[in-house]
């Protein structure tokens, strides 16, 4: 019987995809992202569709979540190697403890610290992050940020949003803010990191904003980075905040009083930054704050 119809032209459709993927791959072998190798039919990442707009986590494990999301990107042996951030883990910065026979706790560090004003009588309520800043993530984040890797903003603004709804989609989120980087390391860099991950979100145009389902807004230009900072590799937790002291401002583009911000960043190391983030919009009257990075250094 002769093929007709939308089915048919479905199949033929599909046929010609098929057959282009094939050419473009012995042409173009794809290479992946963390360990530079090629990637064999045999090593390949999964081919599963990333998660994207409204979508359920309930069940989701960060492994499957991960290869779901990377595997196009990420040979199968750097897919294996991600390392989330497993519970028990500090309730509050997100740090993963080294014992597995304790519950969930504040860590040593966010009880002794310093209290600051706030609502939450810290400058920030909790951060999450999508992973451990080791292994593959470490190195896919450093291909994206140092080698010119620009097309990994899609995927891993796509886990970054996926983190979100698990963990701060119900929080009634007014702002979403991206860690600002000085116009000097701008330039220097080309591009900004965070916010060229944040512009994958499925976000909603409505005038001249951009909004996701929940009424989360994103104020790309709410926190400006006005002190030039050496950079913060090989300080310690002492020097590191020394160092970013009073380096933001919030700039008043959009209102921030009694509303609740996350802000976003690609990796937690010491915190400082963060902090230093969060303390600028608490003076500014933000009355809930929450942190989302890409990596957490443990």
């Amino acid at each position: 019987m002769p093929l007709s119809g939308t089915w048919a032209e479905g199949l033929i459709s599909k046929l010609f995809r098929d057959i282009a993927r094939g050419i473009a791959s012995g042409l173009f072998p794809d290479i992946c992202m963390s360990c530079n190798e090629w990637i064999e039919p045999d090593r390949c990442g999964v081919d599963e569709p990333a998660p994207t707009g409204r979508f359920s986590l309930e069940g989701e494990t960060p492994e499957r979540l991960f290869k779901a999301v990377m595997g196009r990107h990420l040979c199968r042996m750097c897919l294996d190697a991600y390392a989330p951030v497993s519970p028990p883990f500090c309730t509050r910065c997100g740090v993963q403890f080294r014992s597995r026979a304790v519950e969930g706790h504040l860590c040593g560090r966010c009880i002794t610290k310093p209290v600051h004003q706030g609502v939450s009588g810290e400058t920030f309520i909790s951060a999450r992050a999508c992973g451990q800043y080791s292994g593959t993530l470490k190195n896919t984040v450093h291909a994206y940020k140092y080698l010119g890797k620009y097309g990994l903003g899609r995927p891993l603004g796509t886990l970054l949003h996926a983190y979100y709804v698990k963990h701060f989609a119900e929080k009634d989120i007014d702002w979403v803010v991206p860690v600002p980087l000085h116009r000097k390391k701008l330039v220097a860099r080309g591009f900004d990191q965070v916010t060229g991950m944040l512009r994958h979100w499925p976000w909603t145009s409505a005038n001249g904003s951009r909004f996701l389902d929940n009424g989360t807004a994103l104020a790309e230009n709410l926190l400006q980075r006005v002190k030039h900072t050496d950079t913060q590799t090989g300080l310690d937790r002492k020097q590191r905040g020394a160092n970013v002291k009073n380096a933001f401002a919030v700039t008043g583009a959009v209102p921030v009083k009694r509303k609740r911000v996350l802000i976003v960043d690609d990796v937690y190391t010491t915190g400082a930054t963060l902090e230093e983030c969060a303390r600028a919009l608490q003076r500014a009257g933000a009355s809930e704050i929450y942190v989302l990075t890409l990596a957490r250094a443990m």
